[in-house]
């Protein structure tokens, strides 16, 4: 199955990605910024040179690694392409164990073969986004959980909460693993003793705060003000809130000239504004941003419903569509095959939710996954994108439906 899924992924890449490059935005931040990290500049801002935390460094990490061992300077994006397609091979393989680890050897193999081939995973290959990064750390999560949940034990619940670290140094928002998984995960042993469950918990929650403290240690001590995971919240809050996404035709969408504009009016307020880092930055624009918010509480239900329809592809679903087309460079068929492959994903998983409540194994280590994007997306934006990371969940609940019904009809 992974050489199937690679095959796929190499191919997606080499026949329609490379027509595309050089990609800009988010792509080519990660791009040009392995490359210097990799020729020893350290995380900067690939445009401008400046210490730069705008995204957590996992795939940035990845990413350096074939820049490094790459004869050629800079790396070519498609040679890093093609390396996005080994890590989400992995993705793959890690689905099958996670999907073997929660129902058996058939159900391994029903979750690598939807992971080989649904498109949710494998078109972020093709984007060097680091949805990539974010969907293996996610699956080896969802295995480390459920090994955990088998057999408890200090070993399992410190490397449960190492890779939930390095979910949160992929996507700062999946440092939510630790409270909303690690937590009550440990606490559900109900044949241990509460003292040995405690115990459990804050060896998890102690190897996740281990293995960030390296890079939020790193943030501390060459920002002014405190960065912990990334400094890219100000931007977002600001393209966020704003009449055109509370009233008008971005409702609970991104307004890039909303957040321009935020950042025109911090820099008018501040004359030394050039001098500032970006975690001054950050700070100022995030400053004035929640004044727009407390200023508009009463449309937050509204936004905050919205965000999450879109997130969940229940708004707008055309946009979503023609936003992958246009700024992703995602061709039509494509875009359309992933935005509805995930419709029929999420109607599986619900199913295979319904299996394992029955057989009275805990759900929450999966369902842990799309409440941390809807938390995430109730405070900045909806748009499918978020969503990557819950994508490996729903694929390894669907596996658990399909194998049930394989095993109903070999009976």
């Amino acid at each position: 199955m992974s050489v199937i899924a690679l095959a796929l992924r190499v191919g997606y890449v080499l026949l329609f990605r490379v027509e595309h490059v050089p990609l800009l935005g988010d792509s080519y931040y990660f791009s040009q910024g392995a490359n210097l990290l990799a020729d020893g500049r350290g995380f900067v801002e690939p445009l401008s040179g400046v210490q730069s935390a705008n995204h957590p460094p996992l795939y940035l990490l990845w990413l350096a690694i074939v820049s490094v061992l790459d004869p050629r300077s800079p790396t070519s994006q498609q040679v890093q392409m093609l390396w996005s397609c080994v890590l989400g091979t992995g993705t793959v393989v890690v689905c099958g164990l996670a999907g073997r680890e929660l129902a058996g050897p058939r159900c391994g193999l029903v979750a690598a073969a939807l992971a080989a081939v649904y498109p949710g995973l494998w078109v972020w290959d093709g984007m060097l986004f680091s949805e990539t990064m974010a969907q293996f750390t996610v699956a080896v999560v969802i295995l480390m959980a459920y090994r955990f949940w088998h057999r408890p034990s200090r070993g399992r619940a410190m490397w449960l909460g190492v890779t939930c670290g390095l979910a949160a140094l992929s996507r700062s928002e999946l440092v939510l693993t630790v409270p909303l998984l690690v937590v009550p995960l440990a606490l559900y042993c109900r044949d241990l003793a509460l003292s040995r469950r405690l115990l459990l918990m804050g060896i998890g929650g102690g190897a996740a705060a281990l293995t960030l403290l390296p890079w939020v240690a790193f943030n501390l001590s060459r920002f002014e003000k405190p960065v912990y995971i990334s400094s890219n919240f100000g931007p977002t809050l600001a393209a966020a809130n704003c009449d055109a996404t509370y009233y008008g035709n971005d409702l609970g969408y991104k307004n890039y000239q909303c957040a321009q504009r935020i950042f025109d009016a911090a820099e008018r307020a501040d004359p030394r504004w050039r001098q500032r880092d970006v975690s001054e930055q950050d700070a100022a624009v995030r400053k004035l941003t929640m004044r727009y918010v407390r200023a508009h509480t009463g449309r937050l239900p509204a936004v905050i419903a919205v965000r999450w329809a879109r997130v969940v592809g229940l708004y707008e679903r055309e946009r979503e569509v023609v936003a992958a087309r246009v700024f992703y460079k995602r061709e039509r068929p494509l875009a359309e095959v992933t935005s509805w492959s995930y419709y029929g994903a999420a109607a599986l998983a619900i199913a295979g939710g319904i299996v394992l409540r029955r057989r009275r194994v805990p759900v929450f280590p999966l369902v842990a996954f799309p409440v941390i994007i809807l938390i995430s997306v109730a405070v900045t934006f909806g748009q499918d994108r978020y969503r990557a990371p819950a994508d490996v969940a729903l694929l390894v609940l669907a596996a658990v439906a399909l194998d049930r019904v394989a095993d109903r009809r070999s009976t």
